[in-house]
């Protein structure tokens, strides 16, 4: 008889829960994608660059009109907070402290990669956790060369990989 292994999906309240009893700490690398915890790539120096440029310039030309967070969570449902580098969020008041910000609030996210992204576990829309934003033109991960090339003298290529 096959016997059929299923999968716990976590919800963002008890990956919270978790953090809370010490699962993980704030050191730990991990965000919420579809009920999986997840291990985020290392921040290297390049990475750090780019966001930061990214930070800068957003900043500088969207003050008034939209909150830049870095390398927060946006909560995409009740089992996904990922945790880009930059999200443009709507402005908040509270700078949404008593309601985290949902898909309705993002005006656009940014996955920053030194190197050509590989999700094997993520190969259909089904398991893509950004559909959910309103405007979003593809499905399934991609990858694109980032400004950190021409910021630090490279190609200066951009586009889709």
């Amino acid at each position: 008889m096959a016997t059929v292994r299923a999968r716990y999906r976590f919800t963002v309240d008890h990956f919270h829960r978790m953090a809370a009893a010490g699962v993980f700490t704030e050191d730990d690398r991990v965000e919420l994608l579809e009920g999986e915890i997840t291990v985020m790539s290392p921040i290297g120096d390049r990475h750090v660059a780019c966001v930061d440029f990214l930070n800068d310039r957003f900043g500088e030309a969207l003050r008034v009109r939209a909150l830049v967070r870095v390398q927060s969570p946006v909560r995409l449902g009740p089992h996904s907070a990922p945790q880009p580098d930059i999200a443009l969020l709507r402005r908040s008041a509270d700078y949404y402290r008593a309601v985290p910000a949902t898909p309705r609030d993002v005006f656009l996210v940014i996955e920053v990669a030194d190197a050509d992204v590989d999700y094997p576990d993520m190969a259909g829309p089904e398991t893509d956790p950004l559909p959910r934003l309103p405007g979003r033109r593809s499905r399934g991960p991609s990858a694109v060369q980032s400004p950190i090339d021409t910021m630090l003298g490279g190609s200066g290529f951009a586009g889709p990989a």
